[in-house]
Formats: C-alpha cells, sequence, structure tokens
C-alpha cells in the first residue's frame, strides 16, 4: 500500500467515527409487567417467563470482542418470550460442577423490557466467597454452585444496582433469580447512587474459555488456570501441552508440528524475548502456574496481532487481583523413583547454589578477564582459576516447591477500585537420570551399525540441581466502569547446575568423559496498560500497553575432562573436548509499546486501527580456555594422577599450563527496531455469516556485527548484517453461525518467519550441543508462509464441544541448517526450496452424566492432531536428505483425561493420558557417495499421569500428582539401531495448601 492510500485509508476511518460520535442507544419497546421491586425470583427449578417486548429498532453495533474481565457492554437485546429457554453457555464455575445445581435468570431493563448483554451477575456465598458469571446475549445467566444460601448481586452502566439476598440453592435444583434494574437519570437526579465496580469474570474455567473462544473471531483455543490445577500442570509449559495440536521440546513450544521460529509467546499481548543464542524460542518453564490466568492460543493470523509465526502464538494472561483478601501458602513436597534417596553425581559448587545464585567462585579471574589476546596465562593467572573439576556423588534429596500469595481490593469512594495481587515462590529440586549413548556410529542404509559392533557406546548419568525463584505483582485501579490503569512486574530466575558423566568404549578405546555446567536463565519483565470504554461520551475504545524486559542467559565455567584409558589405567587426554573452560553470557533489553483504537462503522460493523513499536538490544559475549599438556614434562605416567592434582596450583607449570582460545569474533552485538501498523474491519455480511479481516504491515531492521572478547570492539574486515525488512500482510477469518450452539470458521493468512540473530551472524561459531561449526548467513531470506484453515465447531453443552479443524501452510523460502561437510559436520543457515504443512485436528469434551445421571461427576477431556510435513533442499546440499519431514515434527499428538470433582466434598481427581508421535531430532548425513543412514528420531512418549485433590474443612486442600505411570523411556533411534536412552521413572508430590 503506498503512503498516499494509506493516509487516505486513515482519514475515511476517522471520518466514519466522527459520524457515529454523536448517537445514542434508542429506546425500547414497552416495559415487562414485573413486580415493581428491583429483583422477581421464583422457587421452582424452571424458567420464569416475561412478556416479550416488540421488535426493537435498528441497534447500534455491538462490540462482539470477547470483553476484559469485569467490563460489560452497554448494548441491550429483545427478552426472550415466556416460552423461550435460558439459553446456557455463561461460565462454569466450579470445575466439574453439578449440572443440576445452581442459579440461573434474567437481568432486564426496567424501562424498556430488554435484555442486558454481558451483564456482571455477582453470587456470594455463606463462605464469602464470590462467584461471577455473565449474561449472554439474551440476558440469561447460568451459576452451577453447591447447595448452600447466597446473595445475588448485579450491575450494568448507567443503572442503579439490584440484588436479592438468602437464596437458597437445593441439591438437583436451579433457583430462579431475575434481577430488573433501573436505569439512572442523568438529568433528574443530582445525588447518583455509588457504584460498585463488579468483581472481574472468573475466566479460568473450560467453559469460560469456550465463552471467549465462540465469540471470537479467529481459530484457537484456550486453557484456564482451574484446567491447568485438574491435569497437574505446574508452569506454562506442562499446562501448553494439553491442547490440541501442541507438545513440548525442551520446555520450548511446538505448534502443529512447528517448533521455534515459527510460534509466538506474548504476555498479556507483548512479546517475550528468546533467552537462548542458539535457539529462536521461549523457554516456557519460566512461567509458573501461580502467576496464570490463561493460556489462548491463536493459529489463524489476524491483522491486530504480530505476523512473524506459522504455527501459532500462544498468549499468557497473568492473574489479577481478588475481590476481598486472600492469602494462600502452598507447600509440597515429591520423591522419584529414579532421583530420591539414590546417590547421583555432583560437584563443588558455590556457597548460594540453593539459594539460585553464583558466590563468584565460577566468575573469570581478574588477570585472565583483562587479557587483550589470545595466548598462552602465566602460572599466577592460570593459579587463579578455582580448581573444581572432579564430580562425586551426594543423596539427591526430595523436591520442595514453596508458593506464597497475597492479594486484596479495597473501595476509593464512587466507582472506584484499587487491587493488588502478590506471589512469590522457590523451587528446589535434585534430579539423576541414567541410560546409554551412541552417538556418531557407521549406520548402513537402513540404520543397522557396521559390523555389529557401535563405534561409540556409553553408559549415560547426570544429576541435576534445580532451583526456580519467583515472584509476581500486579496493582490495578478501576476508574469507574469505563476505564482502568494495571501495572505488572514479573521476575523469574531458573538455575540448572548439572553433572554429567558418559563412560564407555569411543573410537579411541575405553573412556570416561564428564562436563560441569552451571546455567541460569532470568527474565525480568514490566508493563502497564489501559483500557478506556465509551471515550467522551462515544462508542470509541482505546486499549494500549508500554513494557521494558531484560533477559539474561548465563553460563559461567563449563569445565569438561575426558581420561583414556592405557595399559590398565586411565589417563587424561589433552583434545578440544578435554580440559576446557567455556564462559558465555546473553543479555538482551526490549522496551516498546502498542495500542489500538477501536470504533464503530455501520449497523454491527467495528473497526480497528493500531500500531506497535520495539527496540531490542542483545549482546552475546563468551570466552574459551583450555587445559594443555606441558611440553616440559618428562614424566610418561604423570597424566594418570586425578584431574585436580594435574591443574593444580603445584600441576601447573609442571604437568599442565592454560591457554586462552578465545577467537576474535567469539562475541556479537545486535540491534532489532520493529514497527508495525494495521487496519482490520469486523462486520456481519449475508445472514449469520461474519467477517474479521484486513491487512498489517511491519518493518524490521536488523543490524548484527560480530565483537572482538577482548577489547569489546567491532572486528575489522568483518562483514556486517544491516537488513530491513518490509511486509505486507493480508489476514481474514469468517464465521459462519449454523445455529445457535454451532459454528462454522474458514481463515486465510499471510505470514512470515525471519531470519534470527545468530543465523545472520557472518561468522563461525562453535555449537556444544551439535559439536559442529556453525556460521549464520546474512543473504539469508525472509520466509513467507500462507496459512490455510477450516474448522466446525458445537457447544452441545456449557463446557463442553465437539471441534474438527484442517490446516494447509505453504512456505516459500523455508530456513533449515544444511550440513555443508558431511565428514566434520560444519553447518550454515540456508534458504530450502520450499516446504509444506498439513494436518488435522479433532476435540472433544463432555460431561459422562450425558450417559447417566450416575456419571454427572466425571468429565472427558480428548484431543488428536494428524500432522503431516515435507521440505524439499536445494541439489547443491547433497550431505543431507533433501526431501524429508520437517525436524520436530510428530505425525501425531494425542491427549485424553477422565476427571471426577464432586463439588460437596471438595474431592477432585484426573488420570490424564498424553502421546507425542515420533519426530526426527538431528538430520542424518551422508557417508558416503552411496550411503545415507536414517534421521536420528525420538520415540513417542507415552505418558500415564494421575492428579488429585482434596478440601479438608475450609481453609486447607491437599494435593496428589503422580507422574508417568506406564514408566515409559525416552528413545532416540536411527533407523534400527538405538542411538540414546533416558530412564524417566516415576515421580510423585504431595502438597498443602492453606488459604484464608
Amino acid at each position: 500500500m503506498k503512503t498516499g492510500q494509506l493516509t487516505t485509508t486513515i482519514l475515511a476511518a476517522a471520518a466514519l467515527v466522527a459520524s457515529f460520535a454523536g448517537i445514542s442507544p434508542p429506546a425500547h419497546a414497552q416495559p415487562p409487567a414485573t413486580d415493581p421491586g428491583t429483583a422477581t425470583r421464583s422457587e421452582a427449578p424452571r424458567e420464569a417467563g416475561l412478556p416479550e417486548a416488540p421488535p426493537p429498532p435498528p441497534q447500534p453495533p455491538v462490540d462482539q470482542t470477547p470483553q476484559p474481565p469485569g467490563d460489560p457492554a452497554p448494548e441491550t437485546s429483545k427478552a426472550p418470550p415466556p416460552s423461550a429457554p435460558i439459553p446456557g453457555l455463561t461460565i462454569d464455575l466450579e470445575p466439574g460442577a453439578d449440572l443440576q445445581t445452581g442459579i440461573r435468570g434474567r437481568i432486564i431493563d426496567r424501562t424498556t423490557g430488554a435484555a442486558l448483554a454481558n451483564a456482571p451477575v455477582t453470587i456470594v456465598g455463606q463462605d464469602r466467597r464470590s462467584r461471577t458469571v455473565t449474561t449472554d446475549a439474551q440476558g440469561a445467566y447460568v451459576a452451577h454452585v453447591p447447595p448452600g444460601t447466597y446473595t445475588v448481586r448485579s450491575r450494568y452502566d448507567f443503572f442503579h444496582g439490584a440484588r436479592l439476598e438468602r437464596v437458597r440453592v437445593t441439591r438437583s435444583r436451579f433457583d430462579q433469580v431475575n434481577l430488573v434494574l433501573d436505569p439512572i437519570n442523568l438529568d433528574e437526579e443530582v445525588v447518583v447512587q455509588e457504584i460498585e465496580i463488579p468483581y472481574r469474570a472468573d475466566t479460568t474455567t473450560a467453559a469460560a474459555q469456550d465463552q471467549i473462544r465462540k465469540e471470537s473471531s479467529g481459530i484457537g483455543e484456550g486453557f484456564g488456570a482451574k484446567q491447568m490445577s485438574q491435569v497437574g500442570a505446574s508452569d506454562a509449559s506442562s499446562a501448553a501441552a494439553r491442547v490440541v495440536g501442541v507438545s513440548i521440546e525442551s520446555a520450548q513450544l511446538v505448534i502443529r508440528g512447528l517448533g521455534g521460529r515459527y510460534n509466538r509467546v506474548l504476555l498479556n499481548g507483548v512479546p517475550v524475548p528468546s533467552m537462548d543464542p542458539d535457539v529462536p524460542g521461549v523457554d516456557l518453564d519460566l512461567f509458573p502456574t501461580s502467576v496464570i490466568d490463561s493460556l489462548n492460543i491463536s493459529k489463524t493470523f489476524l491483522p491486530d496481532m504480530p505476523a512473524d509465526f506459522a504455527g501459532g502464538v500462544m498468549e499468557i494472561k497473568s492473574v489479577s487481583f481478588p475481590r476481598e483478601f486472600n492469602l494462600e501458602l502452598g507447600i509440597s513436597a515429591g520423591l522419584s523413583s529414579q532421583s530420591t534417596f539414590r546417590d547421583r553425581l555432583n560437584y563443588r559448587g558455590g556457597a548460594y547454589d540453593n539459594l539460585g545464585f553464583d558466590d563468584g567462585s565460577r566468575s573469570i579471574p581478574r588477570g585472565a578477564a583483562n587479557r587483550q589476546k589470545a595466548g598462552f596465562l602465566s602460572e599466577q593467572d592460570a593459579e587463579a582459576f578455582r580448581n573444581s573439576w572432579q564430580y562425586d556423588r551426594k543423596p539427591a534429596l526430595p523436591k520442595l516447591d514453596v508458593d506464597l500469595t497475597v492479594g486484596d481490593s479495597i473501595k476509593l469512594g464512587t466507582a472506584r477500585r484499587f487491587g493488588y495481587l502478590l506471589t512469590a515462590g522457590y523451587e528446589r529440586d535434585s534430579v539423576r537420570k541414567a541410560g546409554l549413548s551412541r552417538p556418531n556410529n557407521n549406520l548402513d542404509a537402513e540404520g543397522n551399525i557396521l559390523g555389529n559392533n557401535p563405534t561409540n557406546d556409553y553408559r549415560n548419568e547426570t544429576g541435576t540441581d534445580v532451583v526456580a525463584l519467583s515472584t509476581f505483582g500486579t496493582a490495578n485501579l478501576d476508574l469507574g466502569t469505563d476505564h482502568s490503569l494495571s501495572v505488572l512486574s514479573l521476575f523469574n530466575r531458573n538455575v540448572e547446575d548439572e553433572t554429567s558423566l558418559r563412560i564407555g568404549r569411543s573410537v579411541d578405546g575405553s573412556t570416561e568423559k564428564w562436563q560441569l555446567q552451571y546455567l541460569a536463565r532470568t527474565l525480568w519483565f514490566n508493563q502497564v496498560f489501559g483500557d478506556h470504554r465509551n471515550l467522551f461520551g462515544t462508542r470509541l475504545r482505546l486499549r494500549w500497553a508500554g513494557f521494558h524486559s531484560y533477559g539474561e542467559r548465563d553460563e559461567p565455567d563449563r569445565r569438561t575432562v575426558a581420561y583414556l584409558l592405557t595399559g590398565n589405567e586411565y589417563e587424561w587426554i589433552d583434545t578440544t573436548a578435554s580440559g576446557t573452560r567455556f564462559f558465555s553470557n546473553l543479555r538482551q533489553d526490549d522496551l516498546g509499546g502498542n495500542l489500538a483504537l477501536r470504533f464503530p462503522l455501520w449497523a454491527q460493523a467495528w473497526g480497528t486501527v493500531g500500531g506497535a513499536t520495539s527496540v531490542a538490544g542483545r549482546e552475546f559475549s563468551s570466552r574459551r580456555f583450555r587445559m594443555r599438556k606441558h611440553p616440559n614434562n618428562r614424566d610418561g605416567l604423570a597424566f594418570r594422577r586425578p584431574v585436580e592434582e594435574l591443574f593444580s596450583a603445584d600441576g601447573i607449570g609442571k604437568f599442565t599450563e592454560l591457554q586462552d582460545a578465545t577467537r576474535d569474533d567469539d562475541s556479537y552485538q545486535s540491534r532489532q527496531l520493529q514497527y508495525a501498523g494495521f487496519l482490520m474491519v469486523e462486520t456481519p455480511l449475508v445472514g449469520q455469516l461474519s467477517l474479521a479481516g484486513g491487512v498489517r504491515a511491519e518493518i524490521l531492521t536488523q543490524l548484527v556485527e560480530s565483537r572482538n572478547p577482548f577489547a569489546n570492539t567491532a572486528v575489522a574486515d568483518a562483514k556486517r548484517t544491516d537488513r530491513t525488512d518490509v511486509d505486507f500482510l493480508p489476514g481474514v477469518a469468517l464465521k459462519y453461525q449454523l445455529s445457535e450452539r454451532m459454528l462454522l470458521r474458514a481463515a486465510y493468512g499471510m505470514t512470515v518467519a525471519r531470519p534470527q540473530i545468530r543465523e545472520l551472524a557472518p561468522y563461525s561459531y562453535y555449537d556444544f550441543l551439535r559439536e559442529r561449526s556453525i556460521v549464520g548467513d546474512p543473504d539469508l531470506k525472509r520466509t513467507l508462509i500462507h496459512n490455510a484453515d477450516l474448522r466446525w465447531e458445537w457447544f452441545f453443552d456449557e463446557g463442553q464441544i465437539l471441534a474438527v479443524s484442517a490446516f494447509y501452510k505453504n512456505f516459500a523460502d523455508p530456513i533449515e541448517l544444511a550440513i555443508l561437510d558431511p565428514i566434520t559436520g560444519s553447518s550454515q543457515f540456508k534458504n530450502g526450496t520450499s516446504a509444506r504443512n498439513l494436518g488435522t485436528e479433532i476435540e472433544i469434551r463432555t460431561n459422562a452424566g450425558r450417559l447417566a445421571r450416575s456419571l454427572r461427576f466425571f468429565n472427558v477431556d480428548a484431543n488428536l492432531s494428524l500432522v503431516d510435513s515435507r521440505i524439499e533442499l536445494p541439489r547443491e546440499l547433497t550431505a543431507v536428505r533433501s526431501n524429508r519431514r520437517l525436524a520436530g515434527q510428530s505425525p501425531y499428538v494425542a491427549n485424553v483425561s477422565l476427571r471426577f470433582y464432586e463439588p460437596s466434598a471438595g474431592v477432585t481427581a484426573a488420570l490424564v493420558y498424553n502421546v507425542v508421535g515420533p519426530r526426527i531430532v538431528d538430520v542424518a548425513t551422508r557417508r558416503d557417495e552411496n550411503v545415507l543412514p536414517p534421521d536420528i528420531e525420538e520415540m513417542a512418549f507415552h505418558s500415564l499421569d494421575l492428579v488429585g485433590s482434596v478440601a479438608m474443612g475450609k481453609h486447607l486442600k491437599l494435593k496428589l500428582k503422580i507422574k508417568n505411570l506406564l514408566m515409559e523411556r525416552r528413545d532416540l533411534y536411527a533407523g534400527a539401531s538405538l542411538i540414546n536412552r533416558s530412564e524417566q521413572g516415576i515421580t510423585a508430590s504431595l502438597g498443602l495448601s492453606i488459604a484464608y
């Protein structure tokens, strides 16, 4: 779109806004014949009918966007006739609640007799717990609550509130409560009654997420906090794995078989940066479920969302403040059949390791840190490094998890409320894993090991200390019913201190190798955002947000050692993978903001215009040191000594010396600047067919340059990456209302996948994970993706759904890591020729009470995703298979859960099953001209978990979680040969929560 055309479009939109600015809702027909009181009530479990009002005149458009909690839409609609049943799709307040017990009714306008849609209805029980639902388009609500006595009240913009006390609910009956609200006369009423801000609607249940899903324009799913609790999810990673079409690989999100660059993670609408220099993704285990209200996964593109994805966009919605004072303490302990009280690998670490911080003992000493070039260090500088190289063992302690939450809200005079919520968590775990590894073996075309004797055959073992710290704080100020301001701060630190050991046969003989690795990931995220409705007395709505995030990935002093059996004793060997110390640090700062203005167009149509901007700066630095055999050593048996004797102050200068092996281009610096703008229209078309669509423009500038880690200056004569990509990306979604509860959706969107920083860096670096040298390509093209989706949805009862989806994706110039040299494994990121990805998804959630009333406390959730993909690489890349599945793509992913909930007893239990099909984890390289072995695949992993809880009185709850009941192992195969095996074992945890 040219600049002139864009300006004309914006001016036209502004004119439309102005033309509608003065319109107010027209009056409705005659009032209903109801009692003059503020509420009506029927003791019978049937619906109490209301007189039918005459058809209303044409209405201004109603905002169909899923509203934020406590944000009622001011529109009204006609009340149903006396014989009309009350629609049942609102918000289910209790997971697995008795569908035959609760309160239902309507909220109506006394003057017009019209129903009030999206009106909040607050229900307070004897335990002072507030439960909130919202009305549907006919003003009807349904609340499933346990037997007891309740107060029911409702408020609405420019209406006096109504309430009814001592509503008694008995088992297997619905009490009928209709509230009739009187409008406020702004001309005559000098003193307006105090307006109480309605409590924010509960969006954590399956039914609430279905309501949001039903009203949305795109295609996707939601997963609420109560659902996460029911399946025993502890963080965003384990929660997302239960969503249809989603799997998790090393805490990274994989949607529809696409991972890494093809997915986006947002926190309250703001992108979360990746903290791994090698993997373009977000570690979801940084987000504990204690700070999550819901996860929403969008699988289709619309212009009001970021366009750099293909699999999907997962938005994490953070929790908000409670209505009343809330204090909760949770403590749990966990056991593992593979770890707890068994001797596991360990080494001498730092004094503060149990607190999740390094005491500085892993830092580079000053003399070595201040060096100006590579070379051998003086004995004094070499001896300044901490001499901690040898692994040992200690018993693995049970897992400990402590969480504390406190929150409250207070009224600030008329129509205002302030609320806050603070959470803090500490987790510590000792993990032992064992298995086998056979890397880099000579295989034939079927994957058989040549000679039936593995070249490399190791017994693997790891011992890991895991410490996770999290703090979260949010504060919200409601400035009346139309305006709210919120601030949020999130701090997470996750530390893994790992000792790994390999013992077995290598190419050179019997070998013992080990590695000591301390990895700390930190994310500090701050956000302020606002929501403003009915601006200046019009139907305008403005939403905005500003954010700053700081992320760090610190890996201080990774040490590797290798000993080779010589004669009858092991001897230290001097290689690039033995006696090395590697230090790296990645820091990234992001700053930005976004806004969106929503305005009415023609009848029932809305337009939205908005934009976003962000700037990101990243610095990556690394240093390499290597112990070498001293050239003056004359003792032939010296290197059979223990490693800490060879590298001690007495050994350095006699047996060994230390070399600074850092390269001049071992670090880099980057800067990224992005601008985005969009225009979107949502409008009915014909009958029950509606459309949402528009275009998004994104401009991205990327600058990457290699840095000299000694002088922190740009590398002379190095090729810089300086590029700007401009994209105009359309997106459109159609929704057809087949019936009141059945929808048909179709969508098309054009998205992009842009090269990551490391993929553009024009210098060689060593990938320790893949054990190969990798070089970036400054000339990489961005990948253009065409996405098409089709979905049928049937919301056949509250919280129950049947959905079938199909999708197709076509990739132009997909980016892949291509192996250039099959002998050395030297690789470079290259554009492939093309790729495609297609599949289908099936999802069902239902209550077993549909089969028999005695089964009403059981719910069944199941989903299945079937995916197929294909990528074609250029003919010149002959070292690998030119036509294969996409790496990381599983042909199938399935989830099944059977949940039990008995509300009066407060007992929940669930069996949760998950399976992820085989997927390529590493692409095979050609052994010679005639033999190309199979790719290495991780086999299907079947997981069966048991989770449950029981309320012990009013304030206590006991929780139980048992994982991997099937005792599955993780196996990697190359054709017929087992390449890697990891025993997982069974883990169990028991927790107690105390709430006031």
